[in-house]
């Protein structure tokens, strides 16, 4: 089994792609693209997520990936894997109005050619695709009925009449085996021109031994021309709308016997152009479903790597990358839909749907153990502190950890190629880097390797924030397990059985040790959820607590949530500094901070007049009145009340929706929320005054650390 997959070879290769999915424990997926920053668009230190995802939409809709690695590990003993790898070269090709157009960053290309990338192959061999929903839309559009939709059309105006008149002629005479009228067959005379001439070159241009037999085939060929041109009418183009009535004039009973019309239209690549052809009812019928089997053949070819996309998501098998948002984003958009919303809310609810499986990230994962990645946590260095080493740090110590939390010896796993996948066999870490297929096995087998690391920190350190993580998601998946057996039918509620409520434990900022935890916390309901888990034994409830945390870089927000609320970063120094003069510079800023004695900041531009600025401690509790003193116009507003504000700006129509959704009585709480928190503001802005300073940070800590947005 060849582990590049190209348009050669890939119809062949999908099935053995599909049995990997199907048979595996977890995939682990990366991408090389054109690009990854448009002009304009780089990442500012303290953007916040909504502005973060609103760059990274554009990039994701101007490049491309050219190459996808997949690997499939499947758990073959308590500690074994065996990986099938597959690395696609990917191009897309036009079909049916769907024709990808995008930017190259020449960096990005050098990038890729200094790493062996052979484009000419990817041009040439590369898999096809086009969105999943593209594809299913085409599909669609093929098994829509020929029957009219709706009412039809009304003929009104003369130059229609003219046309319906003269297509109903031309049909007429066609069928009653009368010699086409010349405008009704300038198509077909056209084309037995083009081909009476370029045979006419050929037997000028052969031997004079042959030209006999050539002329004679000319001859033939002339003759079945025109055979075909009484069996074939060819309409002249149409636009859609003569389209349209041609097809409702072709579907009245006035040219056949017994409501068949003697002929079958077919549709050509290009759409202006219908072709009638003399068939029985029997043999329409036939070459419709001919025709509509080519044109589903045709529309799966183009769509190639879609079915790939499309079974990832249909496996439901736990999603595994390395430093993978830019990834996510991009694959969603090129291959899932063409399209991506506009908010970071909606698009975590769509990264969820295109991996039910969940979504994990190995650099966030190796960035919660210091104590074995002391150094660098790019891809190559953690798989060669893993899988290559296993001896790095404090790695014995978090296993024995483990090992004495399970009651048995937890090892790092033994990590196997499948047989045919053999071409990082041999390769050491990094030797094939920035190959997709290779970089999407080395995140694999790093997370097999994490998993029981991760156990073994939960174990040995019950204040760590995975295991604050994992507590958290017992606790969750434990409520939900206890709701759903409140609503089984015959189940009584412990209202009505007039039992006391039991309300879920809250979090304690000092958990009690890690196996104690999970013996208290697993319900029948939740044991037998675990069971069913994909990921071996029970190694997956310690990664639980972190699924869709995606790393973030040049950032202090601590990771992307995909699966829960968005961590709302401590920034005590940081304000949102409003109504600056348009196409303001960041001179004018320095200038004004400096005239006011607040030193120099650091600037992130938000809009035209606005940007967020983020000084020295020293300065924070002089920022807002300074700011009003200089009577520029310009207000201070702080981080937290500025986070505030943007999750309002973001989320009133889905709180809206999500309580038209719920019980009756949720609306009204949702609408009276939402009526309190401006209130709240004002009450906070009017202490201000009173207090001519900003709160304490003892006070403004809380709203900072335990706000989220989703």
């Amino acid at each position: 089994m060849a582990v590049d997959v190209t348009r050669e070879n890939f119809k062949e290769l999908l099935p053995a792609i599909r049995e990997a999915l199907e048979k595996c424990t977890f995939y682990s997926f990366d991408c090389e693209m054109t690009g990854l920053f448009t002009d304009g668009n780089k990442h500012e230190y303290l953007d916040d997520m909504q502005s973060r995802y609103t760059k990274m939409t554009e990039s994701s809709k101007a490049y491309i990936i050219t190459q996808y690695g997949l690997s499939c590990f499947e758990a073959t003993g308590p500690a074994a894997y065996e990986a099938r790898t597959f690395n696609f070269y990917l191009f897309p090709q036009p079909h049916g109005g769907y024709n990808r157009r995008f930017l190259c960053d020449a960096s990005s290309l050098v990038f890729l050619a200094s790493h062996g990338f052979d484009f000419n192959r990817c041009i040439s061999q590369g898999v096809p695709y086009m969105p999943v929903r593209t594809r299913d839309f085409q599909l669609l559009q093929v098994n829509r009925s020929n029957e009219p939709r709706g009412d039809p059309v009304v003929v009104s105006s003369d130059e229609d009449k003219a046309f319906v008149a003269e297509l109903v002629q031309m049909v007429s005479d066609w069928l009653a085996g009368r010699p086409p009228s010349p405008s009704s067959s300038a198509v077909v005379k056209d084309e037995l021109e083009e081909a009476a001439t370029a045979m006419q070159e050929d037997v000028m241009g052969s031997e004079p031994d042959e030209a006999p037999a050539a002329a004679a085939a000319a001859a033939a060929a002339a003759s079945e021309q025109q055979q075909q041109q009484w069996q074939e009418l060819a309409l002249p183009p149409l636009n859609s709308y003569k389209r349209l009535l041609a097809y409702q004039e072709l579907r009245k009973p006035q040219f056949g016997v017994e409501g068949h019309p003697g002929f079958w239209v077919k549709r050509l690549p290009d759409s202006r152009f219908l072709v009638l052809v003399r068939a029985t009812a029997q043999q329409a019928e036939q070459l419709e479903a001919e025709a509509r089997a080519a044109r589903i053949a045709g529309i799966h070819d183009a769509a190639g790597f879609a079915a790939v996309f499309d079974l990832m998501r249909r496996s439901n098998k736990p999603a595994v990358g390395h430093n993978c948002l830019f990834d996510v984003s991009y694959g969603l958009y090129g291959f899932a839909d063409a399209f991506l919303p506009a908010t970071w809310r909606d698009f975590k609810k769509m990264a969820r749907s295109w991996h039910p499986g969940g979504l994990w990230d190995t650099k966030h994962l190796a960035r919660q153990l210091p104590e074995v990645f002391m150094g660098s946590t790019a891809l190559a260095e953690v798989y060669s502190t893993l899988v290559e080493d296993g001896q790095a740090g404090d790695t014995q110590a978090l296993l024995a950890a483990a090992s004495a939390a399970a009651g048995t010896t937890i090892t790092l796993p033994r990590i196997s190629h499948a047989a045919g996948c053999d071409k990082y066999r041999a390769l050491g870490a990094g030797e094939a880097a920035h190959e997709a297929g290779y970089d999407a096995y080395m995140t694999g087998a790093a997370f097999a390797c994490l998993l029981p690391l991760v156990a073994g920190k939960i174990a040995s350190d019950p204040t760590c924030s995975l295991a604050r993580a994992h507590n958290a998601a017992l606790q969750r998946a434990a409520a939900a397990a206890a709701a759903k057996a409140a609503r089984a039918p015959g189940t009584a509620t412990p209202e009505a059985a007039g039992a006391p409520q039991q309300q879920t434990p809250p979090l304690t900022p000092m958990p009690q040790p890690l196996q104690q935890l999970a013996e208290q916390q697993r319900t029948p309901q939740l044991q037998q959820q675990q069971q069913q888990q994909q990921l071996p034994g029970s190694l997956l409830q310690f990664v639980a607590g972190v699924v869709g945390r995606i790393n973030m870089t040049f950032t202090d927000i601590p990771y992307a949530a995909l699966s829960e609320d968005d961590p709302i970063p401590d920034r005590p120094c940081v304000f949102y500094l409003s109504g600056l003069q348009p196409g303001y510079r960041m001179d004018d800023i320095w200038k004004l901070l400096q005239r006011q004695g607040l030193g120099s900041a650091r600037i992130t531009a938000v809009d035209s007049s606005s940007c967020l600025a983020e000084f020295r401690p020293e300065f924070v509790d002089a920022v807002a009145a300074s700011i009003a003193d200089a009577n520029s116009g310009v207000i201070a507003m702080p981080w937290a009340e500025y986070a505030l504000m943007r999750y309002r700006q973001q989320v009133p129509d889905a709180l809206d929706a999500a309580a038209a959704a719920d019980e009756p009585g949720a609306r009204r709480g949702v609408k009276r929320q939402r009526l309190q928190e401006p209130a709240e503001k004002q009450q906070q802005q009017q202490q201000r005054q009173q207090n001519g300073k900003v709160k304490d940070e003892e006070e403004e800590q809380p709203q900072r650390s335990g706000c989220s947005i989703m």
